[in-house]
């Protein structure tokens, strides 16, 4: 599935587990840890749906 991230207070994205990592993982905990603090890309925002896509590999290219 993913990893979920809260942007700031109130805000939360969705990190897909193709995202996560340039490398294939099994586990979101494997490249993610909660409190861990990531620079991520937005991906995508689906407004009528409230979900935020993010993307850690996106952001560090």
């Amino acid at each position: 599935f993913g990893a979920f991230m809260e942007i700031e207070p109130g805000f939360d994205g969705l990190i897909p587990m193709g995202e996560l990592a340039d490398h294939r993982i099994e586990r979101a905990d494997e490249a993610v840890h909660t409190g861990d603090e990531v620079t991520v890309k937005i991906l995508r925002i689906d407004t009528k749906r409230k979900r935020i896509s993010l993307s850690i590999t996106k952001a560090n290219k």
